[in-house]
């Protein structure tokens, strides 16, 4: 008899700070319970999932995503090495996984866990040697394990813990650390792959890059990319902006005042943000939208706006971080602070895009940056730098350009391209949104993933 019990899945992440990481684990929390349930007698059927969500408690300054509908279960995972943290950490996950712990967001023990998927170095370290620890004893009501072992058929031994999946949604395997870190990084990240049963990144371009440094063998790998519920980004209107009718870039000397023929963005005249902030509705407005730390590369973008090119904009930074200070200091040396206004962690990130004319990122390592993909869902183009699976999402030349990292001059070049040209901008907005709505929904990241999930499981169920 098939059991139809839902299978639990345990969604573990390090912490849930203001990412796309913390972004997916959401979407899969709230989308896999509610999967139709085929009934089929096929165990291979995708089927709706109990899924309990394991993370730590980021710091003040990172902000943490939340959902009403997610509860959370609190453990003492912390991103840096911490040997007591990560000792108690590793032993409450495994009470976890085994089904003997209870959380005050549920007041009953949790089951035991068929399958984890982790997320991030710490949680995926962690979290895959807690399943590897467990040794449960098979099931005596299952007549084909019984088989297996009374005709001396070898179980592989990944049939006495969960399943292990871990995804990659970046690696701090390169920009992070020094050289020698990295490469001890590097060494852990290849000996847990080969003993996790699916690897999976959120792009074509991590996957790639993590294959290179030997990190699992081509067969574990699986691409699924990142989706999100765009629908309040898709909502946001396009800029009331016709093209000019010469279709050529307007000289950096006159962009103060919109060109002949043209109106200025009525979103922009009607944003009361730019009002508190006194931005003009005929300035280039600039958005970035990321953590205040060293692998952003901030620096960079303020470099650019120092570039007398790009007089006439502006920068909106939002977020958080432990370089806020400096780079507020840095705005000032510079002489540009009157136009970089520092907007610390908003939960109106669908009316700044509104307001924007340009999303700009200049990371020096990234994963699927999930402020670029609701970017593009608001039709707004984009300028980042082409590092990691950037180009997953900004096609150049299409929905934005992309330049090489940790070149000021370029990316003002790139930014005042798009910032003297409405129409190139409206062009890659209205193409940026399409390629999103079809690639980033949460629809098919959800069932692309249950249907890996149904897919291990089965495997495990059958032995193989």
């Amino acid at each position: 008899m098939i059991d139809r019990r839902p299978p639990t899945v345990a969604q573990i992440i390090t912490r849930m700070n203001i990412g796309g990481p913390a972004r997916a684990v959401i979407e899969l929390a709230k989308g896999l319970p509610h999967l139709p349930d085929s009934d089929s007698s096929d165990e291979r059927a995708i089927r709706p999932f109990n899924v309990l969500v394991a993370a730590g408690t980021p710091p003040a300054e990172e902000g943490e995503m939340s959902d009403p509908e997610v509860p959370i279960m609190r453990f003492p995972l912390v991103r840096q090495i911490d040997p007591y943290a990560d000792i108690r950490s590793l032993i409450a996950l495994r009470r976890m996984l085994a089904g003997r712990a209870r959380y005050h967001t549920h007041p009953l023990p949790s089951p035991p866990v068929d399958l984890i998927n982790t997320h991030t170095a710490k949680a995926g370290t962690l979290g895959r040697l807690a399943a590897l620890s467990i040794r449960e004893k098979l099931p005596i009501d299952n007549p084909g394990r019984i088989r297996s072992i009374h005709t001396g058929i070898t179980i592989p031994s990944n049939h006495r813990h969960p399943v292990t999946v871990h995804t990659f949604h970046g690696h701090i395997l390169d920009g992070y650390f020094n050289r020698h870190v990295s490469k001890a990084f590097t060494l852990i990240e290849r000996q847990l792959a080969r003993r996790t049963d699916a690897l999976v990144a959120i792009s074509n371009e991590i996957r790639d890059e993590l294959l290179s440094l030997r990190i699992g063998m081509p067969d574990q790998w699986h691409v699924i990319p990142l989706g999100l519920d765009l629908g309040q980004y898709i909502s946001i209107p396009l800029p009331d902006i016709p093209a000019p009718s010469s279709g050529t870039d307007i000289p950096s000397s006159k962009m103060a005042t919109p060109p002949s023929g043209e109106t200025i963005p009525s979103l922009k005249t009607e944003s009361k943000l730019l009002k508190d902030l006194s931005i003009l509705p005929s300035a280039t407005v600039l958005t970035m939208i990321a953590r205040l730390v060293a692998i952003k590369d901030h620096s960079t973008a303020l470099h650019a706006i120092a570039n007398p090119i790009l007089d006439n904009a502006h920068l909106l930074v939002v977020g958080e971080g432990e370089l806020r200070n400096a780079l507020e200091r840095e705005s000032e040396a510079l002489g540009i602070a009157h136009r970089v206004h520092f907007l610390g962690w908003r939960q109106d990130i669908p009316d700044i895009l509104a307001a924007s004319d340009i999303v700009i990122l200049t990371s020096i390592n990234e994963g699927t940056p999930a402020a670029l993909i609701e970017a593009a869902a608001a039709a707004r183009p984009v300028v980042a730098t082409n590092v990691g699976g950037v180009s997953s999402v900004v096609v150049q030349d299409k929905t934005g350009l992309l330049v090489a990292p940790k070149n000021p001059k370029l990316l003002a070049q790139a930014i005042h391209k798009l910032a003297a040209n409405p129409s190139m901008r409206l062009s890659m907005g209205t193409a940026a949104r399409s390629r999103a709505t079809m690639l980033y929904n949460s629809s098919n990241f959800i069932s692309q993933t249950a249907e890996l999930y149904s897919q291990l499981l089965s495997r495990r169920q059958s032995g193989l």
